[in-house]
């Protein structure tokens, strides 16, 4: 499961706000866009590589919204 409520991520003078959307257990996602909307700061948040300023986020029930990326099971 992977869960977020109201995260917000800034890079620069570029800012996500307040995204929430939960995929649950054996369900597909699809992330989609046009160029610059930021789906790669998004994946790069819940991965770990940004941080985020914002918001919490839930992988398989542990809010991992501080924790860095080696201890947070997704790749």
């Amino acid at each position: 499961m992977i869960r977020l409520d109201r995260v917000s991520i800034r890079v620069g003078g570029f800012e996500l706000r307040e995204i929430s959307f939960e995929v649950r257990p054996r369900a597909y996602a699809v992330l989609m866009g046009r160029t610059g909307t930021g789906k790669t700061t998004l994946v790069e948040g819940i991965c770990g590589i940004k941080r985020i300023d914002r918001g919490a986020m839930w992988l398989m029930n542990r809010e991992v919204s501080g924790l860095p990326p080696g201890v947070r099971g997704i790749g």
